[in-house]
């Protein structure tokens, strides 16, 4: 996903699915409200499972990497 000045980056817990939530400034009001009425657009999971930031990349556990 490319870099978007001014706006939130967010991800679902559940999916992985990313997406910019909205642009700030903005009123921390509007933002919390924003936040919690939240769901993710791909899967419709409710804003408890919606993060800040790129979602994690699993590391993958190889042999090399076990010594």
């Amino acid at each position: 996903m490319t870099d978007e000045p001014n706006s939130m980056l967010v991800h679902c817990g559940w999916c992985r699915h990313e997406w910019f939530a909205f642009k700030l400034p903005m009123p921390i009001t509007e933002a919390a409200e924003l936040a919690a009425n939240m769901r993710c657009p791909e899967c419709d999971k409710p804003s408890s499972q919606i993060y800040c930031g790129p979602a994690p990349v699993d590391k993958i556990n190889t042999s090399a990497e076990r010594v």
